[in-house]
């Protein structure tokens, strides 16, 4: 979420999601999280000024996957505060196939190079059973 004066605002941070079973989900919808991953990147040296981000989905099993709409680019202004490190935020939206339960890790990439990972854990509601 952006303030009025477009300052970023973290309202919700959540890092367990409790899922129904991947059985109870309807044929015809596939089963999704969808997370808004907040990036906050600063160079302290004068670098290029274009840099490049990269959001990769890791499950537990290992399996690997970058988002269809990257890399995000963007370019650095460092005329605006000079004795300052200049940056970028970015906000990402991910939608995440309930494919595997248990922890995994958005990893972020600046130029190639992995710079944090964040981590989230897909948990199985247990399943509601009639009462006999």
């Amino acid at each position: 979420m952006f303030e009025s004066d477009g300052v970023p605002s973290a309202i919700r941070i959540v890092d367990v999601f409790v899922v129904p079973p991947l059985g109870e989900f309807p044929k015809e919808k596939t089963p999704t999280v969808m997370l808004n991953l907040y990036v906050a990147f600063k160079f302290l040296q004068r670098s290029e000024k274009n840099h490049t981000l990269h959001v990769k989905l890791v499950r537990p099993s290992g399996e690997a996957a970058y988002g269809a709409d990257q890399p995000y680019t963007f370019e650095i202004d460092f005329s605006k505060y000079p004795e300052a490190p200049a940056g970028f935020n970015a906000q990402v939206q991910i939608p995440v196939i309930i494919k595997e339960l248990g922890t995994h890790f958005l990893v972020t990439e600046v130029d190639g190079e992995e710079v944090s990972r964040a981590v989230f854990t897909l948990i199985q509601r247990e399943s509601e059973q009639a009462p006999s």
